[in-house]
């Protein structure tokens, strides 16, 4: 409970607005004006906004981390086999979805690329024993070194990474 709390707090624009504690050293007798090469008010909570995002979005990406596992324990590996192969006629790869359980499923699927710092989610609805692609024609070459993540609900999530 306390670490969904601080997670609350980190993410809530309360903790966006937290007072700048400036010095008044910072100004020049002479007028109130500010001394040479000090950031004005304006540029000092502008660089003060950037770093509390930053420290946020590490605190909420941590956490997510955490809690993942937790909430997937217990739940039944998803029955989704994930597999590649060479495009017909566009160059890459496609990525191929197979449900081999025995219930439809509607899977959310993400596919990233970290280096070209890209991300494209499809929802599949995918019935038992079938196939679905996702390559060039649906928006996506799948490349060597991108990850794919997988949800579906009542099951635990998966990920992977295509090599090769």
């Amino acid at each position: 409970m306390k670490l969904l709390s601080l997670l609350y707090f980190f993410t809530s624009s309360a903790f966006a607005q937290l007072p700048y504690i400036g010095s008044s050293a910072r100004r020049d007798l002479r007028g109130g004006r500010r001394a040479i090469g000090v950031p004005s008010i304006g540029q000092q909570i502008q660089t003060q906004m950037k770093t509390l995002k930053h420290i946020a979005a590490v605190v909420t990406l941590a956490l997510c981390a955490l809690l993942t596992p937790a909430c997937d324990a217990g739940k039944p590996a998803l029955p989704v086999k994930v597999m590649q192969r060479n495009a017909l006629l566009a160059g890459g790869k496609v990525a191929i979805f197979t449900n081999t359980g025995n219930k439809t499923l509607s899977v959310l699927v993400v596919l990233e690329n970290a280096s070209f710092e890209e991300r494209k989610r499809y929802d599949l609805v995918l019935s038992p024993g079938e196939k679905k692609e996702i390559g060039g024609f649906e928006g996506w070459k799948v490349v060597p070194g991108e990850t794919v993540s997988l949800t579906s609900d009542g099951y635990a999530s998966a990920s992977y990474k295509f090599i090769d």
